[in-house]
């Protein structure tokens, strides 16, 4: 196998496990709930650079999670409203594990 075929095989696989994570906590079943899930996913990786970096206290971005993740967030719809939150407790779990920060910011 010469270098320029490894250097293939070597991005598909990394790729792939970007693309296509082993496990997640919510599997969203249609775009609407995707959206929703990479809406909270994007939040928490916001928040928790904000608060692992000292631009944000951890009780002030509580704060913003208590006043965010309520029913107007998706019109009253509780299935959506799970989605985000398991987006956003996604999001923690991939930046505590992969880059070995220490977010402490959880929505239950």
């Amino acid at each position: 196998m010469n270098s320029r075929t490894y250097l293939i095989y070597l991005n598909l696989i990394i790729s792939s496990i970007f693309l296509f994570p082993i496990s997640t906590q919510a599997k969203p079943k249609n775009i609407t709930e995707g959206l929703y899930f990479g809406m909270g996913y994007g939040v928490s990786s916001t928040l928790c650079d904000l608060t692992i970096n000292g631009v944000l206290t951890e009780s002030m971005g509580n704060e913003f999670i208590y006043n965010y993740f309520q029913p107007g967030l998706t019109n009253g719809d509780y299935n959506l409203l799970g989605q985000t939150k398991d987006g956003f407790n996604a999001a923690v779990d991939v930046i505590n594990d992969q880059d070995g920060e220490n977010c402490k910011l959880k929505v239950y």
